[in-house]
This record gives C-alpha cells, sequence and structure tokens, in this order.
C-alpha cells in the first residue's frame, strides 16, 4: 500500500485528507539505521575530543612532582653515562614498580627534549585503544554483533571530568596508561583468541605489564580470575599459570620493599586502613562528585557518599539479575563486565589500605566499577526477553511469576540506573577545573620556575610539588637544563603570566585611582586553596582572567589567562633573551572588556607595546586602536630577535583617548616563542639576574627583631643570649611569634615582604613557614597565609616575597603579621629551633617618602627645583629657609606626588591636577585641619564642548578612608575639615568626571598631558594658627 488515506468530516461540506507515505518513512528509516554507527562513533568522539582541547590549551611543557626522583636517571641516559643496571631499582618509586613507563619516559626524552604534552598524548592513546578493547570484547561475547550503544558509554566514563587528573601529567597519563591497556588487552584475549595455552600466556604477560607499570596493575589477576570463572575455564593449569604470572609480577615488589629497599622507596603503612562504611561508600561514589581535585579527603562529602550507596545497591541487583540469568547468553556476555566489577569493587581496599587520602587520579581507577555497572546493565537489556535460568528448586507459580515479570525488571532496573548515572555524569563530569590537582604543578607559574631556578625565591617550591616538601627547584631543573630538555629545550615559550612569579622579573604600574570602581559590581573570583587571592570583589586595575574581565583567577592557576587592565595602568615585563635565538616572537591580541561600565562613555582605546632596552629610551613597537563596539580578538605580534642576547623590557599599556569610562581593555595571553640554536638555551649574564629585583633600604618600613618583647610567642620561648646580633627562638612543632606593635604597611606603598631567617629542623622534610596577616586594623588574620619553604641547614637565608602576589587591592594596608615555623610531615612536639635577623617592608620606588628624623634638618629626597607656591599653610607660603624640623612645639610637613603638573603653555596662570593625585601630610600630633582649594578656568568633563565643563565632583579620600563627595564649581572655593593623624597621612583627590587632554580635542595641539581640573592654590587652615607651623615641603 503506497499510500494511507484518512478522511475525516469537520463541517458538512469539508473534506480533509491525511496522507503518509510507507515507503518513504521504510527509507528514512534505513538511511537512520546505516547512519547509526557513525552517529554513536561521532558521540563517542565527543568526550575524547574535549579531553584533547583541554589538555592542548592548559599547562605548560614543565616537569614537576614526582619526575624529581627519576629526573637524573633520565638525563644520565641522555649522557651516556648511566648504568643501566640500576634502571630495575630506579623505576622503583613510591611503592611503584614503573618498569615500564618510565622506558617509555626516557624514549620520548630522546626524541622530544622530553617535551611533556607528548608523555601526555601518548598516555590519551593509550586510553583510547582501551576503549576500542573493551567495546570490541564485548562485541566478541555478544556473537560478534556491533554493541554500538555502548561506545559512546565507555568513551564517557573513560574520559569525563572525574578522569581528566591522569591525563594531565606526564608520568601518571603513562602509567594508568599502561596498567589499564594490559588489563583490556588481558579481557580482550581472554574472548577472543580460542587456543588456551595462548590465552594463558597473553594475560600473564598482561597482567605482568600492569603489574610492573604501578601497584594497581595487582588488581586485574583476581579480575581475570572471576573472568575465567565466569566464561567457564575448568583446565586447572590455566589458573595454576595465572597463579605463577601473578608472583612473577610481585617479585620486584618483594625485593625493593622488604628485601633490599632503595631509597625512592616511600613510607607506607596499613595502620591507617579505614573500613568504615561510610568511607567506602563515598570512595565508589568520589567519580560523582564535584571539587575532588581541592578536596582529596572523602570522609564528608554527602554527593559522593549518596552516589557510591546507590552503586553498591545497583550492582547488588544486577548480580541478582545476573544469577537468574546464569544458563542463558547473560553469562558468557557479562563476561567482560563482570571483569571491570571485580576491579572497581576491590580500588577502594587497595587505595584506602596504603594511603590516607584519595588522590583525584585516583578516579580512573573508581571509575572502572562504574564502567562494569554500563556494561552489565546493556548485556541484562540486550537479553531481557532471554527464559531466566532453570534452577531446579523454581518451580510452580514462582517460576511462571518469575518468567513474566523478569523482562519488565530488568528494562525497569536497566533503564533506571542508566538515568541515575546519566544525571551524576551530567551534574559532575562537565567540568574539569575542579577535578584536577596535578595540572597545577604544570602551570605557567612552574614552567617559569624551572626555568628561572637561579633566582626564583622558595615560594616556586609550591608551584612544582605536592605538599611543601623539602626539594629545592634545583633538583629538577639543573639537569634539565644541562640536557636542553623540557623548558630548555630549543624551543621555547615564554609567558607574562609565568613570569609573574618571578622576584623583579613584572612591575605592575597601578594609580589606585584607575581601578574597579568604574565597573558594575559583577566581576567574581575564584579562590584556591594553594595560593591565596582575595576574596571580595576585585578592586584592581590590573588582574588576570580567563574570559573577557568577569571572572578573576590567580596569577597562579593553570589556564592560559588574559592580562585585564583599566586603561592607563601599565605592567612591564623585564627579560633576557639568549644570544643564540633563531627566532623569538612576541604574541598576544587585544580587545575591549565586555563588563558594562557605570557611565557608558567609551571612545575606544589604543593598545601600546614599547621596547627598553637596557640603558635606552624606549621604542613603541606596536600600536593597535579598537573602537568601542569592537570586542573581537585583534592579533599582535612582532620580533624580538634584534634584541638576542641583551636585556630588554617589554611595557604593556593603552590609551583611553577622550575618555577614561569604558576603557579596560585585555591583553591575551602574552608570550614570546623562541627558538634557539645550537647548544639549546645559554646562561645569561650574573648581572643581568636580578636586576629589578628591589632591595633593603633605609626607607623600608622595619619591624623590631632584636626586641624580642614585641613579640608574642605561641609555643616557642625567646633564646638570644647577650650580645647576641639576632633573636632567637626555641620551642616545638608547630611554633609562632606575633609582632605586637601597630604598623601600617599599604600596599601601593610596598612591593616586597623580606625575611632573613635561619631555621633548625634537620631530619624534618615538610619544613614551612607560614606568614599570617591582618589587613586594615582587623583583629582577625586572613585565613590564607603566605607559605615559604625553608631551608634546613640552620644558616641565615634571605626570602622575598612579592606582595602583588597576594592580588589584593591596591589600596589595603597590612596591619598585622604573625610568623608560624613548622614542619607540615607531622604532627609530633618535634624539636623547632630558628632565629630571626630581619624582617621589613620594602618600599616601592613610587612610594611617599619616610616620615623625617624628629631631630634632624629636612633634606627633602629629589627637591631640584622652586617649591611650589600654591601650597599654603594658614594663607602663608614656604621657603627653603623655613626647612628646619624642630620639635618644641606641633608640626607638619607636606608633600605631593607625581600627579600634580606644572602650569600648561595654554594656561599659565593655573595649576592642573589630575584625578588621583595626592598630598602626604606628616603631622606629630592627632590635629584638625581645613582643607580649602579654589578651581579655576575648566574642568574636564566628556559630555562637554571640547569636553570643558564648569562643574563636577570631588571626593577626598583621607588615609584610605572615602570622605563625603562633594560639587566642584569653577571660581568657588571647596571647603572640607579633615581630621589628621599622628605621622603620615595621604590625602587623595579623585576627580569623578574624568580627565582632559588638549591632544584628544584640539588637533593641531602636541600636549598629550592630561588633568582633571585646575586650581589656584591650596591652603590648610589649622585650627590654632601660630602654634602649629609647617616646617618643609617635599614636591
Amino acid at each position: 500500500m503506497e499510500n494511507i488515506q484518512v478522511e475525516k468530516l469537520e463541517n458538512p461540506g469539508t473534506q480533509l485528507t491525511y496522507s503518509f507515505n510507507l515507503p518513504r518513512f521504510r527509507a528514512v528509516l534505513r538511511v537512520l539505521k546505516r547512519l547509526y554507527p557513525a552517529l554513536m562513533i561521532a558521540l563517542a568522539l565527543l568526550p575524547l575530543l574535549n579531553t584533547v582541547i583541554f589538555l592542548a590549551t592548559t599547562g605548560d611543557n614543565v616537569l614537576s612532582a614526582d619526575y624529581v626522583f627519576y629526573v637524573n636517571t633520565i638525563t644520565r641516559i641522555a649522557e651516556g653515562t648511566y648504568d643501566w643496571l640500576y634502571f630495575p631499582r630506579d623505576s622503583f618509586v613510591n611503592t611503584h614498580f614503573l618498569l615500564f613507563p618510565l622506558f617509555l619516559e626516557v624514549v620520548l626524552a630522546l626524541l622530544t627534549h622530553w617535551n611533556t604534552y607528548f608523555t601526555i598524548f601518548t598516555g590519551v592513546g593509550m586510553a583510547v585503544v582501551k576503549v576500542i578493547l573493551l567495546w570490541d570484547a564485548c562485541n566478541i561475547v555478544n556473537n560478534g554483533k556491533k554493541t554500538w550503544f555502548l561506545l559512546p558509554l565507555l568513551s564517557a566514563l573513560s574520559f569525563g571530568g572525574s578522569a581528566i587528573d591522569v591525563f594531565t601529567f606526564g608520568q601518571t597519563s603513562v602509567t594508568w596508561g599502561f596498567c589499564f591497556l594490559g588489563f583490556s588487552f588481558g579481557i580482550w584475549c581472554l574472548v577472543k583468541i580460542e587456543r588456551d595455552w595462548l590465552t594463558s600466556l597473553l594475560i600473564g604477560l598482561a597482567g605482568i605489564v600492569s603489574c610492573w607499570s604501578g601497584a594497581i596493575g595487582f588488581l586485574v589477576w583476581p579480575a581475570f580470575f572471576v573472568m575465567m570463572v565466569v566464561l567457564g575455564k575448568r583446565k586447572w593449569w590455566q589458573y595454576a599459570a595465572l597463579f605463577g604470572a601473578a608472583g612473577v609480577s610481585g617479585i620486584p615488589y618483594v625485593y625493593f620493599l622488604i628485601i633490599n629497599p632503595g631509597p625512592n622507596k616511600a613510607a607506607t603503612s596499613i595502620a591507617n586502613a579505614n573500613f568504615k562504611y561510610n568511607i567506602f561508600a563515598t570512595t565508589y561514589g568520589w567519580p560523582f562528585s564535584n571539587g575532588i581535585g581541592i578536596n582529596v579527603f572523602p570522609y564528608a562529602n554527602d554527593p559522593a557518599f549518596w552516589a557510591g550507596t546507590f552503586g553498591l545497591i545497583a550492582g547488588l541487583f544486577a548480580i541478582f539479575f545476573y544469577l537468574l540469568n546464569w544458563n542463558t547468553p547473560v553469562r558468557r556476555q557479562s563476561a567482560p563486565a563482570f571483569a571491570l566489577l571485580t576491579f572497581g569493587i576491590l580500588s577502594p581496599f587497595e587505595i584506602l589500605t596504603f594511603r590516607e587520602f584519595i588522590g583525584p587520579w585516583y578516579n580512573q581507577q573508581l571509575l572502572v566499577y562504574w564502567i562494569g555497572l554500563v556494561m552489565l546493565a546493556y548485556v541484562l537489556w540486550n537479553n531481557r526477553k532471554t527464559a531466566p535460568a532453570t534452577f531446579g528448586w523454581i518451580k510452580g507459580r514462582v517460576r511462571v511469576t518469575l518468567e513474566r515479570w523478569l523482562p519488565t525488571a530488568l528494562a525497569t532496573w536497566a533503564i533506571g540506573l542508566l538515568l541515575i548515572v546519566g544525571f551524576l555524569y551530567v551534574t559532575t563530569q562537565l567540568t574539569f577545573d575542579d577535578k584536577t590537582m596535578f595540572l597545577r604543578l604544570r602551570s605557567p607559574a612552574a614552567a617559569s620556575c624551572i626555568r628561572e631556578y637561579k633566582v626564583a625565591s622558595e615560594i616556586c617550591e609550591a608551584t612544582l610539588y605536592n605538599g611543601y616538601f623539602a626539594r629545592p627547584v634545583s633538583l629538577l631543573a639543573a639537569p634539565l637544563e644541562k640536557n636542553y630538555m623540557s623548558v630548555f629545550a630549543p624551543d621555547q615559550q615564554w609567558s607574562l603570566q609565568g613570569d609573574f612569579i618571578i622576584n623583579g622579573k613584572v612591575t605592575v604600574e597601578q594609580n589606585p585611582n584607575y581601578i574597579y570602581k568604574y565597573w558594575l559590581e559583577n566581576v567574581v573570583t575564584e579562590p584556591l586553596p594553594w595560593l591565596p587571592i582575595a576574596s571580595q570583589p576585585p578592586t584592581q586595575g590590573v588582574y588576570w582572567t580567563s574570559d573577557a574581565g568577569e571572572t578573576m583567577l590567580p596569577w597562579s592557576h593553570f589556564k592560559h589567562l588574559n592580562l585585564f587592565m583599566q586603561s592607563p595602568n601599565a605592567v612591564t615585563w623585564h627579560l633576557t633573551l639568549p644570544g643564540n635565538l633563531n627566532e623569538a616572537n612576541f604574541v598576544t591580541a587585544v580587545t575591549l572588556s565586555d563588563i558594562k561600565p557605570i557611565i557608558n562613555a567609551s571612545d575606544g582605546a589604543t593598545f601600546q607595546i614599547y621596547v627598553q632596552e637596557k640603558g635606552q629610551p624606549d621604542k613603541l613597537v606596536a600600536s593597535k586602536y579598537v573602537p568601542p563596539t569592537e570586542h573581537s580578538w585583534q592579533p599582535i605580534s612582532f620580533s624580538l630577535k634584534e634584541y638576542a642576547g641583551k636585556s630588554i623590557s617589554l611595557r604593556l599599556t593603552s590609551d583611553f583617548g577622550k575618555s577614561l569610562y569604558g576603557d579596560s581593555g585585555l591583553f591575551q595571553y602574552p608570550h614570546i616563542d623562541l627558538k634557539l640554536g645550537p647548544g639549546g638555551m645559554k646562561p645569561v649574564p650574573a648581572e643581568d639576574l636580578t636586576p629589578y629585583i628591589p632591595q633593603p633600604s633605609p626607607t623600608d618600613l622595619v619591624l623590631n627583631t632584636q626586641n624580642t618583647n614585641l613579640w608574642k610567642p605561641a609555643n616557642t620561648v625567646p633564646a638570644s643570649a647577650p650580645g647576641d646580633s639576632m633573636a632567637k627562638w626555641e620551642g616545638q612543632n608547630p611554633n609562632s611569634i606575633t609582632y605586637t606593635k601597630p604598623f601600617n604597611a599599604c600596599l601601593s606603598d610596598y612591593s616586597q615582604l623580606y625575611l632573613r631567617m635561619g631555621v633548625d629542623m634537620k631530619g624534618t622534610v615538610n619544613r614551612v613557614v607560614r606568614l599570617f596577616y591582618r589587613l586594615n586594623g582587623n583583629i582577625s588574620f586572613q585565613p590564607e597565609p603566605v607559605i615559604l619553604p625553608l631551608a634546613l641547614d640552620g644558616d641565615l637565608h634571605n626570602y622575598f616575597y612579592d606582595l602583588k602576589l597576594l592580588s589584593l587591592d591596591p589600596k589595603l594596608c597590612l596591619t598585622g603579621l604573625n610568623i608560624q615555623v613548622l614542619d607540615l610531615g607531622t604532627q609530633q612536639p618535634v624539636k623547632l629551633n630558628f632565629q630571626l635577623a630581619d624582617v621589613r617592608f620594602i618600599r616601592s620606588p613610587q612610594a611617599p617618602p619616610s616620615p623625617p628624623s624628629p631631630s634632624s634638618t629636612l633634606t627633602p629626597p629629589g627637591l631640584d627645583r622652586s617649591l611650589p607656591p600654591f601650597i599654603t599653610v594658614d594663607g602663608k607660603t614656604l621657603t627653603q629657609a623655613q626647612l628646619t624640623v624642630t620639635t618644641q612645639q606641633p608640626q607638619f610637613m607636606t608633600g605631593t606626588d607625581a600627579n600634580w603638573l606644572d602650569p600648561q603653555p595654554e594656561y599659565p596662570k593655573y595649576w592642573p591636577v589630575t584625578s588621583g593625585a595626592q598630598i602626604f601630610l606628616y603631622s606629630s600630633v592627632p590635629q584638625k585641619v581645613q582643607f580649602q582649594l579654589t578651581p579655576v578656568g575648566f574642568m574636564a568633563n566628556p559630555k562637554a564642548p571640547n569636553g570643558q565643563g564648569t562643574q563636577g565632583t570631588l571626593q577626598l579620600v583621607l588615609n584610605k578612608t572615602p570622605l563625603q563627595e562633594k560639587p566642584l564649581t569653577v571660581n568657588t572655593p571647596y571647603t572640607i575639615d579633615i581630621d589628621l593623624q599622628a605621622g603620615w597621612n595621604t590625602i587623595q583627590l579623585n576627580y569623578k568626571e574624568g580627565f582632559y587632554r588638549p591632544a584628544a580635542y584640539d588637533p593641531a595641539s602636541t600636549n598629550q598631558n592630561q588633568w582633571s581640573f585646575m586650581i589656584s592654590g591650596i591652603n590648610l587652615k589649622t585650627a590654632q594658627p601660630g602654634t602649629s607651623r609647617v616646617e618643609g615641603i617635599e614636591y
């Protein structure tokens, strides 16, 4: 029948005809049937492609963590000085015999200059082969019928979010790759190869490969045993061969753990084994929970507990349904699934016996249980209509009822299982960031720490090792540098984000006035536990982001981040390029941020990059204007080859044109791609290693370390003897001292925290100093400390911490410090002594001057011109003859910053003021002062003709505290009372309407200076003129 027609009378006289073309429908079904395999293959490729893209676009080509155990082995092989007889012993690391993974690492290191991405993707390739082998094993036991629906399920579980951590680290990628490749190959051999002797030989070899690639391989032996039973293997010698191969696989473990332990044998104990049900259930469900890359202790994770409980209950039902189908095709078809279930069921026992935590890399092992459960559900669904087992004792109505309801029960269970697993998958497996721990040890910062190890601070250890354990960066870096491997290979990539951690390599020019206050509060932060970042919305004019500025991330993140910059702030990158350059190309792209400004007055911005050779003026090498309507990336690249062997500075900034509002921009992951000539990277001259690191000076804020009475101790006591030049402390682990004298170290004034100390902690491993700090006078210390690994020799060492790494608002001030010295590797009260020679905050070059000495002649630093006449006190100007400071009566002194301009040629009688300008007042006593100024001429207003307005809004900020906003009108005096504190006071003038620049409005003008308004003068009116007078001014 070609067509089916149905006639229906809606109204008298009306006929409707519905036509259904059955042959066409059948043709469509035939096409869909042909396309079904292709569709399933495409679905299976999606999670794999997602994983590959994530791995290729994150992290850096750097070796870290456990590579420290065998970096010398591989580099000595490359040098030709290695004795291969030691290779088995050197392959035993942290209770794992890694013979095959380490040999593969040797081959890849020699072929690729030990590029970790080759190792990572080799492991990914092994995982692909594993999926194919398991899928084909299911096809074989299904009488050769292709189980296409199962293929995307296997791929999704093998390459989902919880599996990612293994692939992010070269060593785990190939270790787990060999283990699971051997396991899956053994499963495939058991169902594919019909010759029993060949099957026994191959599964024995497969099991040995798994065991000699990691201790998790031992679980393959019970898995193979169960699979052989399910398949009905009855020859005794097959089981004897299996047990014999298992015994062979354990020989290296017995020898290197018990008979002759080596130096790489990790301390392991079963004393901490925890076999409570809630721990087990949580462990089984661990792959289906979020945040597992951060929290590695599965003792209080409700989602994981309930997921694991569901998985265990579903497994019991699966076994029940399986037993009812024992004498049906289900028994043979479910053999691969039962091998996986056995491996997965035993995995938590192995992990919880030998480890006190569940690292995210164990999820691949735990996912095997869920893969087996899904495979078994698929087998039971396919056989839901098959008659149940003919157990002799099942007779009568029970059997009739069983035969009637079993297909429905099987279908309900299988569909329910797949739906719940699908729900768990969608809610947990689509994100990678929160499920990886190893990737943060391969961040761009980690790569820079290895490359710059000669000048890198101790904080670099935190980017390379788990737990801050005592392994200097040089242990990894020096052998790699000698053999031109990893980050020292001929092809290199240097990133600005990575060098942010290197002390002195990156400087941030951030005016507190050009910050986030211009934007709506729609920016979020992502605090990460390993390196702290401020938890409040960002108030920086410069920060790192993974998008267009909406998400603030720490510089230590493993993602390749974009540099958000509010115009006209700047970032300078100091470099020394190798002399044997073949190519060196700076690469980035620029765009305007998508964040909506409070005032929509953007006129675009011109992004600029300057190059300054050491000792030479800077040169503009790239400039690109981005209009306000353009938010796509605009590429910028240029060659640096001409600077080979030279020290240069790259300055990234932007010009906001006529209007500041809306002109915040982004530089996309700024980096330099280098290709070096023969010999690889050459060491730079010693004098070029630390040219930009601020050094201690007399202008620093120094905390008194000699007077131990100024420090409040905890679990330690002073041990200084008379005449000692530094404070000594004796105590037990952990101990701390807290500075009790008030201080005010504002981040806009100080760039470095510097300690000179020595610690005697012989016999310890995880030795650190943790620095807790208070902000803005708060009683409580911030919860995330600065952590610096320590040298253990007891000698004095210098420790620097760049304060920009805190990622805090530059207007915040550190007002308290707690120094905690401890060994993270033990909770025992071991002896712990240290000596403290110096603690100080190093002043930034741009910070205001230090307070004057109370009994000296004041000679203002940098005074090279006449004192400005526009600042008066009680109507009186100052002369250089009045610079003598006296202490018999209250006095104060003043100064200004660089935002005060000289009179401009167009307006010679007025003094221009740039928004953000500051006045520094030093008062010997607290006193009230009336601040007076008179604006003249015009003031900036982007909406006024030619940008020249007559009204605006001015807000004073006194000592970081905003005062009331008040209108500012031309030729109308502006007054406000302020309360000065004893010591230094800072008054900042913030003008809300922005800036004016003559060249932006007058094409004939060459004046590029910018200001906000102009004044005829400022007067500071004291409460009792004559008794309180200005003693000096700095300008």
